[in-house]
């Protein structure tokens, strides 16, 4: 019994692009850092403060702006890592459902069961499982590894996975949540340095 499932899913693993624009992103005026390492934008009530040392109002609006873009990337990269893991949490869902329906059948001495195997997407064909206590279930370990399964070790496996795909898809989420509270502050931080500036120049 074949599950065309890869159960290598590297759930920690961000894009290259991800990495190269996180260490990108400035240090100054920030406080802290999110637990993906993420520097934290810092919100200060006088915007006289918010001016960088040794730089014009001018130039600090240009880096909050700068700022605010690279925190935007960063927010495109974690929804595309989302989207992933979800796809990737709805399969393994499917799967280990699939493994525990077989599993029963087998308990009960079910024979000839019935089943429908996709071969594509949107395209099934139809099977019979002949006994399912005997059989084995095929899963991918990599793009060019397969291994044989019980369906007991196959039933661990893919609990296993499902569960460190959902706690990935808790952390993607929290940091999710944790950009769009940067790029508001950076934002804000912006208009406030930018009416700073005309307040000093009609002086």
């Amino acid at each position: 019994f074949w599950i065309c499932v890869d159960c290598n899913f590297d759930l920690s693993a961000a894009p290259a692009s991800f990495e190269y624009r996180l260490t990108s992103l400035p240090k100054t005026h920030h406080t802290s850092m999110s637990t993906a390492g993420i520097p934290r934008a810092q919100f200060d009530e006088d915007p006289a403060r918010l001016v960088l040392p040794n730089r014009s109002v001018e130039e600090s609006i240009i880096y909050y702006r700068e700022l605010t873009q690279k925190y935007r990337f960063l927010e495109a990269n974690i929804e595309e890592r989302l989207v992933r893991t979800e796809a990737k949490q709805e399969e393994l869902a499917k799967n280990l459902a699939v493994v525990r329906m077989l599993k029963r059948a087998g308990e009960v001495g079910l024979k000839d069961v019935q089943v429908d195997f996709e071969i594509g997407d949107s395209m099934l064909v139809k099977g019979v499982v002949e006994d399912p206590k005997s059989i084995k279930v095929h899963l991918w370990l990599s793009s060019a590894a397969m291994v044989a399964y019980t369906l007991d070790d196959a039933e661990r496996l893919l609990a296993g996975r499902l569960e460190e795909t959902e706690k990935a898809i808790g952390a993607v989420e929290e940091e999710q949540q944790f950009l769009k509270t940067q790029i508001t502050t950076s934002e804000v931080n912006m208009a406030r340095l930018y009416n700073h500036h005309l307040a000093l120049t009609k002086k």
